[in-house]
């Protein structure tokens, strides 16, 4: 079972840096199974969604990073749930909108969760706020793409009441992607360095990969732990979206014993 002290790291990370050369997952995807040491995570996740759809709930796991003992977090975008999970288990959404908002807890329970919004609201709405840019043109939707636009995208977020929250962003898009989108989402705390909670010094800025595959309406992914005063969105070369509103939210994770 993973310490307390080194799974809040691994909240924070979320996952360390961008970008994972595509012959690496290939590897990954072809050689991969659970192994005797995370077994359990499985067999409780398998419970866990099970039980859920006896219920007619179908849950939509945010995407992050898996547990290390699961992948490795040096293997930076082969460990995000949205790539590990379908390879157990092919019913299951990670990283959209189209179901309930759901968390796996560290010991592969599947946790409905009710998030707290921080930030909320159109595009539009949000850059007249002055709280987005860049501003999207009149009448027309914010669409972001690889050196499309003249600074990245950057939204700022009201002071977290919650310092020990995790933090999930939400996209929602005009229309389904018909091509797959990646990029990186950070955050940064707003403070000269970083927080220490709980013991565990929280980096000044995490760094969450992003992954859209075609025909998804949105996306939910953790993007940090811990306060986020801002937040900025990169795409890779060839990657496009176009966003008709976003949320910002948060829920407080449930971290193992001690």
């Amino acid at each position: 079972m993973m310490p307390r002290r080194a799974w809040i790291p691994a909240l924070a990370t979320v996952a360390a840096c961008a970008g994972l050369a595509t012959d690496a997952f290939t590897r990954l995807e072809r050689s991969w199974a659970p192994g005797p040491q995370n077994r359990r995570y499985f067999t409780e996740l398998d419970r866990s969604l099970d039980a859920l759809a006896h219920q007619g709930v179908r849950p939509a796991i945010l995407d992050g990073a898996t547990p290390e003992l699961i992948v490795p977090s040096a293997i930076t975008g082969a460990n995000l749930l949205s790539r590990v999970l379908p390879l157990h288990r092919s019913d299951v959404l990670v990283g959209t909108t189209a179901g309930m908002p759901a968390t796996i807890d560290y010991d592969g329970h599947v946790r409905l969760i009710h998030p707290r919004v921080e930030r909320s609201g159109d595009i539009r709405a949000l850059a007249r706020a002055r709280v987005l840019t860049p501003v999207p043109p009149p009448g027309q939707p914010l669409c972001i793409g690889a050196g499309e636009t003249p600074r990245p995208f950057g939204l700022l977020v009201p002071n977290a009441q919650a310092p020990d929250h995790v933090r999930v962003l939400q996209l929602d898009f005009t229309t389904r992607l018909s091509q797959p989108a990646s990029g990186t989402v950070t955050t940064d705390n707003g403070r000269p360095g970083p927080v220490v909670i709980k013991g565990v010094a929280i980096p000044k800025t995490q760094t969450a990969p992003l992954r859209v595959k075609p025909g998804q309406s949105g996306i939910r992914l953790i993007v940090g732990y811990g306060p986020i005063a801002a937040l900025g969105l990169r795409l890779d070369p060839g990657s496009r979206i176009c966003v008709r509103s976003l949320t910002v939210t948060t829920f407080r994770p449930r971290l193992p014993p001690t």
